[in-house]
């Protein structure tokens, strides 16, 4: 089975082309024929003049195309095309317009109206009569160049007013970003210190708690062996001290004053 994408091909070193026969040619067609067949859509919207068939813009034609014979646009060629009406089928013939960017009825049928269209070349008009008075006459010109120069100044205002107003803009955004990472920092570090105030006072509620747990008997015995000096070592011992730290740290309630002073 013969390679279906051949990449290579073998040429003999006696290979003569000239010795390859050739295929008979078509005698309707001739070699001065410039006509081959194409794919087209129809340019725009027309009427049949032969029996008014609408046919619209971007309808497909099988069309046949030639080279306009001495007809250029700045050294670029013009093409014509050719289509039958699908009503009547006359011919009907159109033409490249290179100069408009656009395409012209030739015979066989007439363009529709196209707003679009007649407004732009009325207003390409008005701008070459424009252009034709502002270069017959000098005053009109400086007039032009002065009004064209003074708006040119105002739109650089405007431009630096804009400038002027975004660096503000940024400036005061930059601000207010410090403003909130400080207030932030310093609810932050509070937050912190609240934390470790707490902390410490549960510590000592903890260390304050734990001589009571020891029981009844150790407490009776300990009063009991200090004798006289008893109440001096109740004043000088932990609970004291602990009481002396609480003090402005830790509200204590009277329950609890009154239960720490029986002890």
């Amino acid at each position: 089975m013969t390679e279906r994408k051949v990449l290579n091909k073998y040429y003999p070193p006696d290979y003569d082309p000239s010795r390859i026969p050739k295929l008979p040619r078509d005698k309707n067609k001739s070699r001065n024929n410039k006509t081959f067949s194409i794919r087209t859509m129809a340019p725009c919207n027309m009427r049949c003049a032969s029996c008014g068939e609408y046919i619209y813009k971007a309808r497909k034609f099988n069309s046949r195309m030639e080279i306009a014979e001495g007809e250029t646009y700045m050294g670029l060629r013009i093409y014509r095309f050719y289509i039958r009406c699908p009503g009547c089928c006359s011919e009907i013939t159109w033409k490249t317009d290179l100069e408009n960017g656009d395409y012209t009825i030739e015979h066989g049928a007439k363009r529709n109206f196209e707003a679009l269209r007649t407004a732009e070349m009325l207003e390409r008009k008005r701008l070459e009569e424009e252009e034709a008075e502002d270069a017959k006459d000098p005053m009109k010109q400086l007039e032009k160049r002065t009004s064209q120069s003074k708006r040119e100044m105002e739109m650089l205002e405007t431009l630096q007013d804009v400038k002027e107003l975004n660096k503000r803009n940024a400036g005061s955004d930059i601000v207010d970003t410090v403003i909130r990472d400080v207030e932030s920092r310093r609810i932050t570090e509070e937050q912190q210190v609240e934390d470790e105030d707490a902390r410490l006072a549960r510590e000592l509620m903890l260390s304050a708690k734990r001589p009571r747990l020891a029981g009844p008997s150790t407490s009776s015995t300990s009063s009991t062996s200090a004798g006289p000096s008893g109440s001096s070592a109740r004043s000088t011992g932990p609970a004291s001290s602990i009481r002396d730290l609480l003090k402005g740290s830790v509200r204590v309630k009277p329950a609890a004053a009154a239960a720490a002073k029986k002890n």
